[in-house]
């Protein structure tokens, strides 16, 4: 049978159609950004839209940073992983000893506006940081 102009357009038509329906799904991944400060407390939280996530547990004194990577489901879920820490070279060794690099943790965060919740934070030994982190943010 041969092949007619019409059947070439729409083979690439329906190419066409297929490429743009997997860059609409690709588009769909949830992501976080923004720079949040929880309320009444020290903790920052600065998430980055390519996976990244900076942890300043004392705020706007950036002398401690722990440098994270994370993935987020699309009902909430964070699930991070310790990648790097920033300090001064004499706690670099104190912070590891609490959040040691490759430590793997979890935890809800809910937007609403320029407010969020991070919440039901799990993971192997993060009762130390769980009670520092979870809590009500606002956005910075």
């Amino acid at each position: 049978m041969p092949r007619t102009k019409l059947h070439r357009r729409s083979l690439l038509s329906y190419v066409a159609l297929v490429l743009v329906g997997s860059l609409a799904r690709a588009d769909d991944k949830p992501t976080l950004s923004g720079s949040w400060g929880k309320k009444d407390s020290e903790p920052t939280l600065e998430f980055k839209q390519d996976g990244g996530l900076t942890i300043y547990p004392h705020g706007d004194n950036n002398a401690i940073q722990i440098e994270c990577s994370y993935t987020l489901s699309k009902d909430g879920l964070v699930k991070a992983k310790v990648k790097d820490i920033s300090a001064p070279e004499k706690v670099v060794e104190q912070v590891k000893q609490v959040v040691p690099i490759g430590q793997e943790f979890e935890f809800r965060w809910k937007v609403d506006g320029d407010k969020a919740k991070l919440e039901e934070m799990e993971g192997k030994d993060v009762d130390h940081i769980k009670e520092r982190l979870e809590g009500e943010y606002t956005k910075k």
